[in-house]
């Protein structure tokens, strides 16, 4: 097992279909990243607890098949691990969501997705519940949706996943389709499927509207609360891979801007 401190290497995999546009604009990609027990080795899109430093990013940016192909693409850097697999273009932000993904980073056997309520499922996959909210069915971007829960761009596997990745056949749309995989793990009775509550925030950031909106709402909130989404030296502050002095250090880098002047609030105390 890989030491959880160690930086995680970045793999991503596939086109992103609707959104490549602004995905080559942008350069926003889909990041495949391996968990372990200690938590996933990730940098979580809202910068929650459980980011990681980056090093020795391995960048695939040829024309993908699908996102499943990540796990084939990856398969020896998972190694033996489970995975989790964040879509690039995806925010995730809300009261007790780190809690949340801590959670399904534990994961030993099996998967874990989660569903989340839109006005628009048809543009997304879509899980259905039975009367005792159990998922029952998924169905990848349906012309008629059994129900207006989209799944939403993070996902938690066992290893099992790179050989069920490996067998797929590539869909209607000529890709191997995430939505594939997930049946799988619905058929053998190993997938866990977590609604979103109310307090989390998912916004899919892969067309220029959707974009634009995702910047005003961390914009919104940060002019609020005064304190910063995904500030990586916070996080890392925090979780105490830096201390103090190392703080103070970054702040006087970066002392002529508000990103430094922030730094310097959090290492006087100032932002607990």
């Amino acid at each position: 097992m890989k030491d959880h401190r160690d930086a995680a290497d970045d793999l991503v995999a596939g086109e992103g279909g609707e959104h490549e546009d602004v995905q080559r604009e942008h350069a926003v990609h889909q990041a495949t990243l391996p968990s372990s027990k200690q938590g996933p080795w990730s940098a979580w899109p809202n910068g929650d607890a459980h980011a990681r430093a980056w090093r020795d990013a391995g960048w695939h940016d040829e024309p993908g098949e699908g996102l499943a192909e990540a796990f084939i693409i990856g398969e020896s850097f998972i190694d033996t691990d489970s995975v989790c697999m964040i879509l690039g273009d995806n925010l995730f932000y809300g009261h007790g969501l780190p809690e949340l993904l801590r959670k399904a980073a534990h994961l030993q056997e099996g998967g874990v997705i989660f569903a989340y309520p839109v006005r628009d499922p048809e543009r997304y996959g879509v899980v259905e519940f039975d009367e005792n909210h159990r998922a029952v069915s998924i169905e990848e971007k349906p012309r008629q949706p059994r129900s207006n829960y989209a799944v939403p761009g993070i996902y938690f596997y066992d290893n099992q996943v790179i050989h069920m990745a490996k067998n797929l056949q590539p869909s209607t749309r000529g890709e191997l389709e995430i939505t594939d995989i997930n049946l799988q793990y619905l058929s053998l009775g190993k997938l866990q499927v977590q609604v979103l509550g109310r307090g989390v925030a998912w916004l899919d950031a892969g067309t220029h509207e959707s974009l634009l909106q995702a910047s005003m709402y961390v914009q919104t909130l940060e002019e609020r609360q005064g304190m910063m989404i995904s500030c990586p030296e916070e996080i890392a502050y925090r979780m105490g891979y830096i201390d103090q002095a190392k703080l103070c250090e970054l702040s006087s880098n970066m002392a002529n801007n508000n990103y430094g002047a922030y730094l310097k609030r959090l290492a006087e105390g100032m932002l607990d």
